[in-house]
């Protein structure tokens, strides 16, 4: 079939696909002209030429992610398309689609708006000239699994949110020209040719000749932002708004506070979020701030004007998603605070004298644990937190052991509580949350490492497994477990942890000299679906434990791996050499073969001594009552 008449028939389609694979630019007007000036670009200049339609395809995919130096301007003089306003499942596709790589965002149309099949979606990245066509379809169903599970879009939403009119740039509103680009039209209609010429000159060098690359890659400005800094509405929401609610999240919050009323407080911080994204970054440390929201580390983005923007957590530097919500505005000890949030993040904007700080976190996830309770540090050895207000009652103490005490709660926010600042072992502190009216009444413990919001604490007794459900309040014999895990739980405060889940996985006699132990399976969930694992041996009643054997994106130590065998060296204070493996609940058989030797145990196994740790291969091996084989962490 000649090439324009595909082209005619499936223009839309193939300019939707442009607009959607292509990179994001501040200017929307030239976003959509350059959707369509790409699909016409693809076109033969042969009259007569031949292509199919997955041809035409692969040509606009292979065009519209190549990256340009320069956008070329959109001359419109009279009026200005830009594209159909979308609600917030428009809006958060936009920026998730702006973050990802070109070829998986391609990948990921190409699924969901074409319906192709994996098989012909790799096919038409091969011939776009992306060869790891197999990786990028797999990364975009995991980016389309992510949405689902993250903002509650499911896969038939999303194809449905990519092919509405908000995502059809056939489809625009004609808006009034920006002001130079009218004056430009008039004086040029009116004649003044010399001063017409040297408005265009100027016009066409700054804003519509925008190098294509001046704003980063990782700023997600979507179809529906528009170019210029608009009034954004914050949301508020009712004292009894959490009330009507099945579980109680971050987004059901009041807006409390003094200054929930104070405009030019809540504008100013408003307007420091949606300007984030313009801040240079610099690779500097940010200062500490009189009052922040952040974790153990922050990264200064830009510091001008007497604003300092930080991010921490791995938190994105982009503008609100939507309408943001309005947590908390009020004085503390001084110190203007107004805390906002949007679906994934919390953004403090803070004024204290002539100092102004603005710090984005990541907000924490969906649940009524980990959403009840946020971090407002004030100094480098204080901080408060921000309780949400089904929260009855509020417990702290330290992770080394002292017993729990009472924390006054005012207005939302606690009395302040000393944290170390030491850069040895973590020493909390711990929180320990009452909320009766929607939860069981059994309290739960958070954790603060840093972070804006806080760590869900649980622990798994030994008789029990990784499958079974953690105890959400550590009584005393748990807490001096936990104690003793401190230095290994403090290693993990700059990955941001969702929860950490302490399981004990084995307790007994060492015969090497280190009497009566215990070994702890750590496991961190971290943010976008990693985790950490981490084996480590303690010594009851006394010190705390040493990190024998770790990995990263395991499934050991979970529900999907409820039995487990932690295998590693250990040299003896006479510099003699022993391997140890030690089994959970379920395990059967040990096997270990070390230099050709092999050495069997029924759950538990010390083979050595050794005067010198060998060097050649180890290998350890085990099965559970009915022989099915045992994963081996070490």
């Amino acid at each position: 079939m000649p090439a324009s008449v595909v082209f005619e028939q499936h223009y839309d389609r193939l300019v939707r696909i442009a607009y959607l694979v292509g990179p994001r630019v501040r200017n929307e007007t030239t976003r959509l002209v350059r959707a369509h000036r790409t699909v016409q670009r693809c076109l033969p200049l042969r009259s007569r030429a031949t292509l199919t339609y997955p041809e035409l395809v692969a040509r606009v995919v292979r065009r519209a992610a190549r990256p340009r130096r320069w956008a070329l301007p959109a001359l419109v003089p009279w009026a200005r398309p830009t594209p159909l306003a979308g609600d917030r499942g428009h809006r958060i596709l936009s920026i998730v689609l702006a973050t990802t790589p070109a070829p998986v965002r391609a990948a990921y149309v190409l699924l969901n708006v074409e319906k192709m099949t994996a098989r012909d979606t790799v096919l038409t990245l091969h011939a776009a000239g992306w060869r790891a066509g197999v990786a990028h379809v797999a990364a975009a169903t995991a980016l389309r699994q992510r949405l689902v599970e993250e903002y509650g879009i499911d896969v038939d939403e999303q194809r449905a949110l990519l092919t509405e009119e908000p995502t059809d740039p056939t489809l625009a509103r004609l808006r009034a020209p920006r002001p130079d680009a009218l004056r430009l039209w008039r004086v040029a209609r009116w004649g003044s040719a010399a001063v017409a010429a040297s408005l265009a000159a100027t016009v066409a060098a700054v804003p519509w000749l925008d190098p294509a690359g001046a704003e980063p890659a990782s700023e997600a400005i979507g179809a529906w932002v528009t170019p210029e800094p608009t009034p954004v509405t914050v949301r508020r929401v009712s004292a009894r708004a959490w009330r009507t609610t099945s579980e109680p999240s971050l987004a059901s919050w009041p807006t409390r506070g003094s200054l929930a009323n104070d405009e030019q407080l809540i504008d100013q911080a408003v307007t420091a979020w949606q300007d984030v994204a313009r801040q240079a970054p610099t690779p500097t440390p940010a200062a500490p701030s009189t009052l922040t929201t952040a974790s153990r580390q922050l990264t200064t983005l830009a510091s001008g004007n007497g604003l300092a923007v930080s991010v921490s957590g791995g938190a994105t530097p982009q503008p609100p998603v939507g309408s943001p919500q309005l947590l908390y505005a009020g004085d503390i000890d001084g110190i203007s605070v107004a805390v906002l949030a949007d679906p994934t993040r919390i953004a403090t904007y803070t004024v204290a004298g002539h100092k102004r700080a603005l710090v984005i976190a990541p907000a924490p996830t969906h649940g009524v644990d980990r959403a009840s309770v946020l971090r407002l540090s004030l100094t480098p050895n204080q901080a408060r937190y921000l309780v949400a207000p089904w929260v009855n009652r509020v417990d702290v103490r330290t992770a080394d052991g002292r017993s729990w005490r009472s924390l006054t709660v005012s207005g939302g926010i606690t009395a302040p509580v000393s944290v170390s600042t030491s850069e040895d072992c973590w020493a909390g502190p711990l929180l320990r949350i009452w909320s009766s009216e929607v939860d069981d009444g059994s309290p739960f413990v958070l954790a603060d490492l840093g972070g804006t919001a806080l760590v869900d604490l649980r622990y798994v007794p030994p008789s029990l497994t990784a499958a079974t459900a953690a105890t959400r309040a550590p009584g005393s014999a748990e807490l001096a477990t936990l104690s003793r895990l401190r230095c290994a739980i403090g290693e993990l405060r700059d990955s941001a942890p969702e929860s950490v889940t302490a399981w004990e996985v084995w307790s007994g006699g060492l015969p090497v000299g280190l009497g009566p132990s215990q070994v702890v399976c750590l496991r961190a969930e971290l943010p976008d679906g990693r985790s950490h694992v981490a084996a480590v041996l303690t010594r009851i009643g006394g010190g705390t434990g040493s990190t024998v054997a770790a990995a990263t994106d395991s499934p050991l130590c979970s529900r999907r791996t409820p039995a487990v065998v932690i295998a590693w060296w250990w040299r003896s204070t006479t510099d003699s050499w022993y391997h140890i493996a030690v089994g959970s609940t379920g395990v059967g058989t040990v096997e270990v073969s070390v230099d050709g030797v092999t050495h069997r145990g029924a759950g538990f196994l010390v083979a050595g001594p050794f005067p010198r740790r060998p060097t050649g291969s180890v290998t350890t091996r085990a099965t559970d009552w009915s022989g099915r084989s045992v994963p081996v962490l070490g």
